[in-house]
């Protein structure tokens, strides 16, 4: 997935802000940094999203932890689920379905072997069946 922010973004890939994604609202630390939960700088969370941002939603957890190994695995995995569940947000799939309405326009078909005998002679079924009329 290519980004059109700028790696160096501290914006979530939804638009949640800074401190918006690290759940709260965090008081500054002596360097001026914000601290996520568990200790986490806002930086390295910037990292991770950025490298999402660059190679998209399926980025596993192995790769995470190779590529930020300092970060906590259940750290990693948290910024993977939120990056997931934002981008699956901004990427609905779009679901298409169709419907015959004339009744013997069109035919579905299928011909397979069965594993027991039918009747004691036929180990093949060829099945038909109408799609617009369900039958």
């Amino acid at each position: 997935m290519s980004s059109t922010r700028p790696a160096t973004s501290s914006r979530p890939v939804a638009g949640v802000g800074r401190q918006q994604a690290a759940g709260r609202d965090h008081p500054q630390d002596a360097d001026g940094s914000l601290a996520l939960p568990r200790g986490q700088r806002l930086d390295e969370a910037d990292a991770v999203i950025a490298f999402l941002n660059d190679h998209g939603p399926s980025v596993g957890l192995p790769t995470l932890r190779a590529e930020f190994p300092d970060l906590a695995r259940a750290e990693l995995q948290d910024l993977l689920g939120c990056y997931r569940h934002l981008w699956l947000a901004e990427h609905p799939r779009e679901l298409c379905e169709l419907h015959w309405h004339v009744p013997g326009s069109v035919w579905a078909m299928d011909f397979t072997e069965v594993r027991q005998w039918i009747d004691g002679r036929c180990r093949y079924v060829f099945a038909v069946r109408d799609l617009a009329s369900g039958m």
